[in-house]
């Protein structure tokens, strides 16, 4: 467990929007923060590779034991504005459970920018 303390976790996620019709493209990096006492803290950046600015983003955090199966949960708000090649900062707590082996993160919300929006 105190191995994914130094380790920085990558992933790349290909995600279709609300709509089933469009697709647009994440990466989350992310690294394991110091426990608090009733939370797991994962600290990461997310990028927007995509060609089209996103509203409303918003992540899910996976912790899972060694068989891979989700022992805990949990989401956090990203930005209300996120540009087309840019990234930002966001951090996400999950409940302290202790058989975590890794942890799967995922973009869960968004939607496209369609026009003018203040965020």
């Amino acid at each position: 467990m105190r191995r994914l303390t130094a380790t920085v976790l990558t992933a790349t996620l290909v995600l279709l929007s609300g709509s089933g019709t469009a697709q647009e493209q994440f990466r989350i990096s992310f690294q394991r923060q110091p426990d608090e006492p009733t939370s797991l803290v994962l600290a990461g950046a997310l990028t927007n590779q995509g060609a089209r600015d996103v509203v409303d983003v918003w992540v899910t955090a996976e912790a899972l034991d060694a068989g891979g199966r989700v022992v805990g949960r949990g989401v956090a708000f990203v930005s209300p504005l996120l540009r087309s090649r840019a990234e930002t900062k966001f951090t996400v707590k999950l409940p302290r459970v202790e058989q975590v082996h890794s942890f799967r993160l995922s973009v869960s919300s968004f939607r496209y920018m369609t026009g003018p929006e203040s965020p």
